[in-house]
């Protein structure tokens, strides 16, 4: 293998537009005074720009930037002069930048483009690349990386290393090849998931655990959700490559918005079809597993919980003006889910006209 080489890559996404996301909402008394009806809505269709990546090596050894970690929370910079001297024959790539808070920005983000850019250091005949690591990073993320042959190191020291450098226009460029990126782990992620025993069901059920996020009237959805076969985790309870076997072993999934959701990644029609039911909070609306589940034989609903008084009081306060306060105020909010909203999600995944189709049915 030979010592680091300068090289230049840029990556542009395609133009695109995303189509209209349509939401199954609560019971509400706005439409009818006297009769409840459930909501059914659209997040409008959204056009989106070229976005650029660009992977810049350069052998010529320069300093990372120091970090400090609150346990595993978001990383800030500090100052200090005591750099981390590594080996000067290899490329170090700083995933830190990624400000990796959780399973999903790891697997969403942070590794596409670490597995990419060891695919191809490896084309150019160089040595693998070793990978910085906040000191603190969750034990999930160290298994993966060590169980796909990813070399790293844990430290929140700045690192003086030829580097490759990743700068990237917005993090949705990310998003757009990810799937690419990943697909030379095919191999290894089933190899993984065939050495998992067959404990989880087709249909499962990833649920909270309180405060964050999670549901008020857990008893009465989880009877639900027991009643029609979903068995229900708590996925941070998991190993790293057991979330991912469950994840890619269903058939049916309902979940709470979160990174227990991450490991859908590496879903590919391998795995067969899918029908996917993502639950979320009133106050954090995103659209991150619908785009991450497009193109695969997947059918998505997203069930929206009960907005409570304040949530509403909020939304109402300055429609003029949206602003990101209201996401930092409630996304991590716990939340009630009409149950009537889940039934009418699972009774309208046969209906080819949803939503028109299935609103013109009796409730």
């Amino acid at each position: 293998m030979s010592t680091p080489k300068d090289f230049d890559l840029v990556f542009e996404s395609d133009e695109f537009v995303r189509p209209p996301l349509w939401i199954i909402g609560p019971r509400s008394y706005f439409a009818d005074r006297a009769v409840p009806l459930l909501e059914v809505s659209a997040v409008p269709a959204r056009s989106f720009s070229k976005k650029t990546l660009q992977l810049t090596g350069r052998q010529n050894p320069s300093a990372t930037r120091n970090y400090t970690g609150r346990k595993d929370r978001i990383i800030h910079p500090i100052r200090t002069s005591k750099h981390l001297q590594v080996d000067p024959d290899r490329y170090y790539v700083d995933l830190r930048i990624f400000g990796i808070r959780n399973w999903s920005h790891f697997l969403n983000q942070a590794l596409p483009v670490a597995v990419f850019i060891k695919d191809h250091l490896s084309k150019l005949a160089q040595q693998e690349p070793v990978f910085i690591l906040n000191e603190n990073v969750f034990s999930a993320i160290t298994e993966l990386m060590e169980r796909i042959g990813l070399r790293f190191i844990r430290t929140n020291r700045a690192v003086t290393a030829s580097q490759v450098k990743v700068e990237y226009s917005d993090s949705s460029v990310i998003d757009h090849f990810a799937r690419d990126f990943l697909s030379s782990l095919s191999g290894d992620i089933d190899a993984l998931v065939d050495e998992v025993p067959k404990t989880s069901g087709e249909a499962v059920f990833f649920n909270r655990k309180p405060p964050h996020r999670s549901i008020v009237n857990d008893e009465e959805i989880g009877q639900l959700l027991s009643e029609a076969g979903f068995v229900e985790y708590f996925m941070e309870d998991y190993s790293a490559a057991e979330q991912i076997a469950i994840t890619l072993r269903a058939s049916k999934i309902v979940a709470i918005h979160g990174a227990a959701l991450a490991p859908l990644i590496f879903r590919n029609e391998s795995h067969g079809p899918l029908q996917l039911f993502e639950i979320v909070n009133p106050g954090h609306v995103v659209p991150l597993f619908r785009g991450m589940v497009a193109g695969l034989p997947c059918t998505y609903r997203m069930v929206r919980g009960i907005p409570d008084a304040e949530m509403v009081s909020d939304a109402f306060s300055d429609v003029a003006n949206p602003s990101m306060q209201f996401t930092r105020k409630h996304s991590l909010k716990q939340f009630r889910l009409d149950p009537s909203s889940l039934k009418f999600a699972f009774d309208s995944v046969n209906d080819a006209n949803f939503p028109f189709g299935s609103i013109n049915k009796a409730i």
